[in-house]
């Protein structure tokens, strides 16, 4: 179940991850271990709730992104002003 939560990180968009991803996963690990180390059950729904705060999470992040990725290129098309 662990291994889930940290493929879930992929959720997230790219510039997010380089960020954020290693620090997340990493978490994500050790609360998980904690959890388990009180019971099954309590793994089992942390997980679950992780999971879903994940998703929710990256989907917020992918539709109103707070880090910044690299500028989009552009091809030319010899429409520019100056040309």
């Amino acid at each position: 179940m662990k291994a889930l939560l940290i493929r879930l990180v992929r959720l997230f968009p790219a510039p997010f991850r380089r960020a954020f991803g290693a620090e997340m996963a990493d978490h994500l690990a050790r609360d998980y271990d904690a959890a388990r180390a009180r019971s099954r059950g309590a793994a089992l729904w942390h997980t679950a709730a992780a999971a879903l705060d994940l998703v929710r999470a990256a989907l917020a992040e992918r539709w109103h992104p707070t880090v910044a990725g690299p500028a989009p290129t552009t091809r030319a098309t010899g429409t520019d002003v100056g040309e």
